[in-house]
Formats: C-alpha cells, sequence, structure tokens
C-alpha cells in the first residue's frame, strides 16, 4: 500500500479525518506509525496490538483488518434476535442487515436526528425490514387499495391532492406497538404532507422534493395515513410501509430527549469569533475576521486575554489553535468560577515557533502543529465544583509571563478556533475526531467528522421501552461505553428493571461523591448482589456485567474487577432504559455510546471481542 492509500484506510476505519496526524506520524515509518495514536486506534478497532495491527494495515490489503474488526459483529449477527444495539449513530458500521445509517437517529417526526438535534427513537440495529404492507404504493392501478376521504385522485400513476378540502388516503395494514420504516417520494408540494402511523403518531413531509425516509411507532389505531389539508396541494409516489423488527427505545417528551453529538462537542460560543459580544476583551481590541481573530495590544502593563465563562460540569478541556504574530508565546487559563475556586486554576504556556508547551498548573498541555504557521494548544485542567469555568486565552512574550508591557496596535497572534469540551483530551486525539467545531450562539459538536455519542443531561433525559432483553433466568450481559462527567448524585447509566426499584437487573449507577460505580442484580424479595469499581469524573470506560449461571461478574476495559455467586431468586422485570433507574429520579449525567445487550452465555473471550467493538465506536474510546 502506498502512503495515500494507508491514510485512506485510516479514515475508512477509524470514521475520522486524519490527514493531518498521518503527516506528523510519518505512517509510511513503520516504527512511528506503530507508536503513535494512529496505532492505538488501529489496535483498539481491530482487537490487536498497536504495533500488529500497523503491520496488517500497511503489509496487507484492507480487508485484513476489516476481518478483525467485524469479528464482534459476527457475534451480535449470530446470536440473532438475542442480541440488541442501541447506538447514537454507526460509524460506517452495518451491525445486522441494514445498509449503515439507514437505521439511526429517527426522532419519531423528521426520519432523523441531525447532529446536535433530540433522539426520541432509538432503532434496535438488529432489527430487519419485514415484506411490503402497502397495496398499490406506486399508484400503478389507480386508488385501487387505498381508501379515500376528500380531494385525493390518481394522475398519471401518481396520487394527486388539489382543491379546498381536506384530503386523506388510508390502508389499515398496521400493529400497535410496532415499530415501520416509511418511504414515499414527494413529487411536489406547496406546504406539507402529513403521515400517520396510527391516528396518534404523526409525521411532516414537507418540502423539497424528493424521497422521504421516517421510522415511526405505531399508535392510536392500525391504520397507514397519508393527508394533505385544506387548500395545499401535493403529488406523491412510490409510497412503501414494512415493519422494522427489533426493541426500539423512545422517549415521547422533546425536554427529556437526550442529544446526539458527533466527534467534540465544544461547549464555548462563538468559538472562532473573539469579536462577538460573548468574549470579554482585557487591555486588547479585535482584528482581522471569524476564524483569523487577531488580539491587538493597547499599552497597558498587564495581560492581554479574551475570556468566556460557561455553565459546565464536570472534567473539562480547553484549547486554542493560534498562530505567532507580534507575540510568539500564547498561554490558556481555567478557573472555576461560579463560585470561585481558586484550588481549580490551571495554566499552560505555548511557544507558537517551537511548537512546544509547558504546564505551571494542572494536569497536563499538548501540542500539535495544524499547518500555515497555527498550533492546536490544549490544557486539561484540574477537576471543579463551579458550575461554571472561565476560558481565559492570552498572548505572552515567554514561558510564564501573563502580565507584560502591550505595544498600542500590535497584532499579538492570531486565532483561528477556541474551546472547552468535556473530559480529557491530548491535542492529538481532538485532531483524529475530527477537530474543533465551530459554534455560534449555543454549544455544537462536529456535524461530519468523529464518532458519535449521546449527551445526557442529568436532570431528566432517558431513552426506554416496556420490554426486557432477558429475564433472571437467562445467561446474560451487557456491554456499553460511556463517559462520566461529574460525582455529583448517584447516576444511573442502563438498567433492566421493574415498576418500582426493586427488582432489577444489570443495573450500572455511579456513586454520590466518590469515583466508586455499583453494579447490581437485586431479586423481588430483595436479595441484592452488588459489584463494585471505580470509575473517575471525565474517564471514558467500558463496562460489561455477566450472568451464566449462578455467577455475575464486573468487567471494566476487559478485565474482569468484581464477581460473586449469591442466589437470587424470583426477579419480575418488564422495561429497560438507558440514561435511567425505574423508580427513581438518578438520572445519567456524561456521554453514552454502543448499548449491547444479550441474551447469550458469553466466555471471557467473547466478551473482551465485544468491548473491544463498542470502544472503537466512541470519542477516545480506551484501548485494551
Amino acid at each position: 500500500m502506498t502512503k495515500a492509500s494507508f491514510q485512506a484506510f485510516c479514515r475508512n476505519y477509524t470514521g475520522t479525518a486524519l490527514e493531518a496526524m498521518a503527516d506528523a506520524h510519518a505512517l509510511c515509518d513503520l516504527q512511528n506509525a506503530a507508536s503513535g495514536d494512529i496505532a492505538a486506534r488501529l489496535g483498539a478497532i481491530s482487537g490487536l496490538p498497536p504495533a500488529v495491527a500497523v503491520q496488517v494495515a500497511w503489509n496487507g490489503t484492507d480487508t485484513d483488518l476489516d476481518t478483525y474488526f467485524n469479528a464482534g459483529v459476527a457475534i451480535l449477527r449470530s446470536l440473532g434476535t438475542n442480541a440488541h444495539v442501541w447506538l447514537p449513530g454507526a460509524n460506517g458500521v452495518s451491525v445486522a442487515s441494514l445498509p449503515s445509517n439507514n437505521y439511526l437517529l429517527s426522532d419519531g417526526s423528521t426520519g432523523y436526528s441531525t447532529v446536535d438535534g433530540v433522539d426520541g427513537l432509538t432503532l434496535d440495529g438488529m432489527g430487519s425490514l419485514g415484506s411490503e404492507l402497502v397495496t398499490n404504493g406506486d399508484f400503478s392501478d389507480g386508488l385501487i387499495g387505498w381508501s379515500v376521504l376528500g380531494a385525493w385522485a390518481a394522475v398519471g400513476g401518481q396520487a394527486v391532492k388539489t382543491g379546498a378540502v381536506d384530503g386523506t388516503m388510508y390502508q389499515d395494514i398496521l400493529t400497535i406497538g410496532r415499530t415501520y420504516q416509511i418511504t414515499i417520494d414527494v413529487v411536489a408540494v406547496n406546504t406539507s404532507i402529513q403521515v400517520y402511523a396510527g391516528s396518534s403518531t404523526i409525521a411532516s413531509v414537507v418540502a423539497p422534493v424528493g424521497t422521504k425516509t421516517l421510522y415511526l411507532k405505531c399508535a392510536g389505531d392500525t391504520n397507514f395515513y397519508v393527508q394533505c389539508g385544506s387548500v395545499n396541494t401535493a403529488t406523491i409516489d412510490n409510497i412503501s410501509v414494512k415493519e422494522y423488527t427489533g426493541t426500539h427505545l423512545t422517549q415521547p417528551t422533546t425536554a427529556n430527549k437526550p442529544q446526539v453529538r458527533r466527534g467534540m462537542l465544544n461547549l464555548l460560543t462563538y468559538s472562532a469569533d473573539q469579536s462577538n459580544a460573548a468574549w470579554t476583551k482585557t487591555n486588547l481590541t479585535i482584528g482581522g475576521s471569524a476564524g483569523a481573530c487577531t488580539l491587538v495590544e493597547d499599552g497597558a502593563t498587564s495581560v492581554h486575554t479574551v475570556a468566556q465563562t460557561p455553565t459546565v460540569t464536570g472534567v473539562e478541556t480547553v484549547a486554542a489553535i493560534v498562530k505567532a504574530g507580534g507575540r510568539g508565546f500564547a498561554y490558556l487559563l481555567s478557573l472555576g468560577r461560579t463560585p470561585t475556586d481558586a484550588a481549580s486554576v490551571s495554566i499552560a504556556y505555548f511557544d507558537l515557533a517551537l511548537g512546544t508547551t509547558t504546564l505551571t498548573l494542572g494536569a497536563a498541555s499538548s501540542i500539535v502543529s495544524v499547518g500555515d504557521g497555527y498550533y492546536l494548544c490544549v490544557l486539561n485542567g484540574i477537576a471543579s465544583a463551579s458550575a461554571a469555568i472561565e476560558f481565559r486565552l492570552g498572548s505572552s512574550t515567554a514561558f510564564g509571563i501573563q502580565s507584560y508591557p502591550g505595544t498600542n496596535g500590535l497584532s499579538a497572534i492570531t486565532v483561528a478556533s477556541t474551546a472547552i469540551i468535556p473530559g480529557t483530551w491530548t491535542a492529538a486525539q481532538i485532531l483524529a475526531e475530527g477537530g474543533i467545531p465551530t459554534t455560534t450562539a449555543t454549544a455544537a459538536s462536529n456535524p461530519s467528522a468523529g464518532k458519535y455519542w449521546w449527551s445526557f443531561d442529568g436532570s431528566n433525559d432517558s431513552l426506554a421501552v416496556a420490554s426486557v432483553p432477558y429475564q433472571v433466568t437467562d445467561d446474560h450481559c451487557v456491554t456499553l461505553v460511556a463517559r462520566r462527567e461529574t460525582l455529583t448524585s448517584f447516576r444511573d447509566v442502563f438498567s433492566v428493571g421493574g415498576a418500582t426499584s426493586t427488582p432489577y437487573l444489570t443495573l450500572i449507577e455511579t456513586d454520590n461523591g466518590t469515583t466508586t460505580v455499583y453494579a447490581g442484580w437485586r431479586s423481588d424479595a430483595a436479595v441484592a448482589v452488588t459489584l463494585t469499581s471505580t470509575w473517575a469524573a471525565g474517564e471514558v470506560a467500558v463496562w460489561t456485567m455477566r450472568q451464566v449461571g449462578n455467577t455475575r461478574v464486573l468487567r471494566k476495559n476487559g478485565v474482569q474487577v468484581a464477581t460473586n455467586t449469591t442466589a437470587l431468586g424470583a426477579t419480575t422485570v418488564t422495561q429497560t432504559g438507558i440514561g435511567i433507574a425505574f423508580g427513581g429520579a438518578t438520572y445519567f449525567n456524561g456521554a453514552i455510546g454502543w448499548v449491547v445487550p444479550l441474551k447469550a452465555t458469553m466466555s471471557d473471550a467473547d466478551c473482551l471481542t465485544v468491548e473491544r467493538l463498542v470502544s472503537s465506536q466512541f470519542p477516545n474510546g480506551p484501548v485494551f
């Protein structure tokens, strides 16, 4: 393989844009590649040691590494309906029989949630499409098979709505409680068409024209309706309705829906436009334009900075893409501000000529060249209990210098972008997930690069279904990946439970105020099994809870950390949830990726294969 084909290969299998890292790590040099971040990612997605993964990728064909990568998917497929995969985005993976992303991110009304949109219908990645249910969906036989009310007519093999009265067509073909994929060709429409899966579920199909795909859960009655109201006009064709099998999670309340994120989440607003009023300027003015703002000093002997203080929770990383101007150094500072938490102050300095950094206070700092003289500068701060974190970027004359005599009118440094990012990240890791997203008035993640994840707010976000993937008498396990944002309050990541807080199976809950995490089973008679481990704020972890016979195990990042053989007895569970435990209000605050519950007898080796797959599909998933 050439260097170019190897880079393309990396982009294909990590789902990220890696050109800058490819140059930085000199991928044509196997020794360098085997010790770099790319090698770690290749190892994570393949289940191979990083150096071996690089050798396979370089010396073999694309399908070599694909074979290792698909080992986890193969296990899931082999389990059929005993496997479920709930995920916020596929990153190019076809889990079951459907092409990637055909079944993802539906919010129940628009067909798909966009990045940073809310998710109210999560379709089972192990589901499949059933047979066609619509009769005469192409209208080749006029309106035969359709019950028609109002102003729909068949014209030239299409359905046309004209006139000043409502028009409704329907067929009695659905089953209440089941989920359907609906496609419709909109040939022309002046306002909107309403599509119903039963009388209580509605989605609007609006301009522009084209093929629309919706996923709707049937409620109310068993009719599939197409309606065009009042004076509106429309021409439609090729209607298809197919059941989507599997177990699907929903959240009907908009305010309680988790958001779909991708790659980095940037909590700063107007991240590339320091001229905006969202930024506090101290002893400087802003020149240039958005994406290349210059910090223009005044003559004060003081700091020369721009700052924001957004509301945040948990461990955060602060970052900026800058290049030298009249000053060759920059610094980043973060500090808890509501209330002021002096113990949380973190400071790092960056040499914008040599590409080096020194940390004064905080956890770590890093710097990577991104071309054209710009450097991505990153500071990992100290966790603060404050409700807001001040982000401060300033120019400097040397390491350790914040205050200095300014030169009035001097363009000190140029700023391309800035960020506060939940979690702990290096500069190379940020680039591997698509870089810093540009924001305007609200926080945003990357619309086109990086891996997908759900953002749960810790207040009321959750996804649930009134069924369960397994019972206490079944051998079972669940594997999931998540990032814990904060140590405050009890927080539930996943649960299979009853109507109250007792009973439950495979409940994963974080402790209030400590790094402890609990994994538990509890019977109707309140016999409990609780396994424990540790989970730090800002840490990404892959968790597996497994029961085989009467032995229950907790695994973290591919390693068994606790076990128990207590007999439970009868356990009546009826519902499954992500981000919630039933009978309580302990909502998860953080990021969740793939959740994979299985009714199966899973060996350590099989668990490890699935764990590596799940980790590979999450931003900065652990490598093990």
